[in-house]
């Protein structure tokens, strides 16, 4: 049977192309007599080299070493579908004292290797031998994700993994900080479940193992256990784990039609108690300064206590007054900056009394605290005053600034409040007050301005 040799080091392409490392491993691939990239050099197996390759940057060590490390998993995966036979044990111990004894030697040409070459040199590069028919022979899914455990993610352990998935989707842009921590913590439950299922391996988690897991979630919420919202969100993490960890080639498990999870109940059919400014202002006369500017901001732009929290009023302010738009990017939910317009005067006083409050500080919340204690004790404190004057919840107020988008967008008061606008209005209001709010689904508004009927 004829071999042939494969260099998956591609130092050198990699510096020729300054393209970047996977147009070099594209030129590799074209390069080896197997071919080209079709015959022998998967798509799938691009994306291994670049996972091991980060991998192996972080622990210090170089490409080579990590072609090394594909060319034995494939080396194995060969032997183990019978398409190259393993080597003799007496000639393998007698090759490995040949090369104790007269230092390191090619495999292909057998020419002596310099040991004084560093690691990450191409002169020290171990050509691996793999047969011509392994293209062939393995399939692509065992090239290309399957090549070592939990698609090499840097952890045996599932659950550890997922969040080290997540961790590379924050480092892309795609993920903020908080939504990975907390989808991590989502995936580890998930973990345990797979793990009594005997599954230990995020690459053989099956859609079918996430419909058994969502399914025992539904009994739970049938048992009044949990809510459908958090099954629902459970699922989700799963979902947005294995998403991350497979490149985007998983195939997302729906918790409502394929876990049989009851579709959750959203939708506000009570007005919201921020409507009324006076009963507003009288809670927050009890409020400090900043306790005043998180529930106006809330109140005027809509925003999320902990956008409160973080924004920086004074850029913020000068921002409205240039520009007539308020951007949003701390403390936003999933990563999604957004830009809110500026169209009263009320909203620039309360960017005033908010930069006022902020004083020397980087943002409206106190300097010597950070977020977790600032939301343990301060937020906690704001709420619990307006609920004493009247205001259930922190998020009626900007319920309140939806319903007030709404009827000047459309000309009709909010569903909630018992309006009825034109279906097109009440599409293009949601669709304008959706964006407002940081929410990228249209149905969501549902919870701040109630159904369309």
């Amino acid at each position: 049977m004829q071999r042939h040799w494969l260099n998956f080091s591609f130092v050198e392409n990699e510096r020729k192309s300054d393209c970047g490392r996977d147009e070099a491993a594209e030129m590799l691939a074209a390069q080896t007599p197997l071919g080209g990239a079709e015959a022998c050099f998967p798509a799938h197996l691009n994306i291994s080299i670049r996972r091991f390759g980060r991998r192996a940057q972080e622990r210090g060590g170089g490409v080579n070493a990590v072609g090394r490390r594909l060319s034995r998993v494939a080396t194995h995966m060969a032997i183990g579908k019978g398409v190259i036979s393993r080597e003799h044990p007496k000639k393998s111990s007698q090759r490995r004292k040949k090369q104790r004894k007269g230092g390191l030697h090619c495999q292909k040409c057998s020419k002596p290797l310099d040991r004084r070459a560093s690691s990450n040199d191409s002169r020290k590069t171990q050509h691996s031998m793999l047969s011509g028919l392994i293209a062939s022979e393995i399939n692509k899914k065992s090239w290309g994700l399957n090549m070592a455990r939990n698609f090499g993610l840097g952890s045996r352990d599932m659950s550890k993994a997922g969040q080290f998935a997540l961790n590379n989707a924050v480092k892309d842009g795609g993920m903020s900080f908080d939504h990975a921590a907390k989808t991590g913590k989502s995936f580890a439950k998930f973990a345990e479940f797979a793990k009594e299922n005997g599954v230990k391996d995020m690459q053989y988690v099956t859609p079918e193992l996430v419909k058994e897991y969502g399914q025992q979630l539904a009994d739970r919420v049938s048992n009044d256990e949990i809510s459908n919202g958090h099954a629902q969100n459970l699922v989700s993490s799963v979902n947005a784990t294995m998403r991350e960890a497979t490149a985007g080639r998983w195939k997302s498990v729906s918790s409502v039609k394929d876990s049989g999870i009851n579709q959750r109940n959203n939708i506000r059919t009570t007005p919201p108690t921020g409507l009324d400014r006076t009963q507003v202002e009288r809670g927050m006369n009890v409020l400090n300064a900043r306790g005043q500017a998180i529930a106006q901001l809330g109140r005027e732009l809509g925003l999320r206590t902990k956008e409160s929290s973080l924004l920086n009023a004074q850029s913020a302010l000068r921002e409205a007054q240039q520009r007539g738009v308020v951007s949003i990017s701390e403390g936003t939910k999933g990563g999604r900056d957004r830009q809110i317009p500026i169209t009263s005067a009320r909203q620039i006083q309360t960017l005033q009394q908010a930069a006022l409050a902020q004083g020397n500080a980087r943002a409206v919340m106190p300097p010597e605290k950070n977020w977790k204690q600032w939301k343990e004790n301060g937020l906690r404190s704001i709420r619990e005053t307006l609920q004493s004057s009247g205001i259930s919840r922190l998020h009626d107020l900007r319920s309140s600034y939806a319903c007030e988008r709404y009827q000047a967008l459309s000309g009709h008061r909010a569903p909630v409040l018992g309006g009825n606008a034109p279906k097109a209005d009440d599409r293009a209001a949601r669709l304008q007050i959706a964006s407002e709010l940081g929410h990228g689904r249209t149905d969501i508004t549902n919870s701040y301005i109630g159904a369309h009927t």
